[in-house]
């Protein structure tokens, strides 16, 4: 037993030296507040270890660490301004099928030589949800398959969300120039 705990308490800490400084610019870039962020990110590491302690089993530490992380941001959202339900229901109402095609095309659009303010002042300015998608897709480099594992949702809403986010993007960055 004492053994399994220490194997447990090795593989939490290698899993937060992996992925603590990945999450802390998640979080980062999504809430624009590096205090916040950090509170965040070791709210994700206490929750991840209550839950193990709890007889819970993880086995990705990053895609339980993200949708721990994910969920915080929005409860921070959540706290900040109302959102209605029928609307993000609306929002993600999107018909089945292959989305990356959209994804792919709106990536080759994305005007060249934007500088990193430019970049962060527009991402402010798009809906949560293609934020945190384009977020979790650009800089945390995670694929479209992994981010609807973290987020809980269809690959395709992903997808939409992905390309809706930079499309948004590329006209906020357009607007400026």
């Amino acid at each position: 037993m004492e053994k399994r705990n220490a194997n447990k308490t090795k593989t939490y800490l290698d899993a937060f030296d992996a992925y603590a400084d990945a999450l802390y610019r998640h979080a980062f870039f999504r809430i624009s507040d590096g205090d916040r962020a950090h509170d965040l990110v070791q709210d994700a590491f206490v929750k991840t270890w209550q839950y193990e302690e709890r007889g819970g089993e993880i086995l990705d530490y990053r895609a339980f660490l993200y949708r721990a992380i994910n969920n915080l941001i929005i409860d921070e959202y959540r706290r900040k301004k109302p959102i209605s339900l029928d609307r993000i229901l609306d929002e993600d109402n999107v018909p089945e099928g292959n989305f990356r095609e959209l994804v792919v095309e709106s990536e080759q659009a994305l005007p060249q030589g934007v500088d990193h303010d430019e970049l962060s002042l527009a991402m402010e300015k798009l809906p949560h949800q293609y934020k945190t998608a384009v977020t979790m897709r650009y800089l945390d480099e995670l694929s479209v398959q992994e981010i609807s594992d973290i987020l809980g949702v269809n690959e395709n809403i992903v997808s939409i969300q992905i390309y809706r986010g930079l499309k948004k993007l590329r006209s906020h960055l357009t607007q400026n120039t």
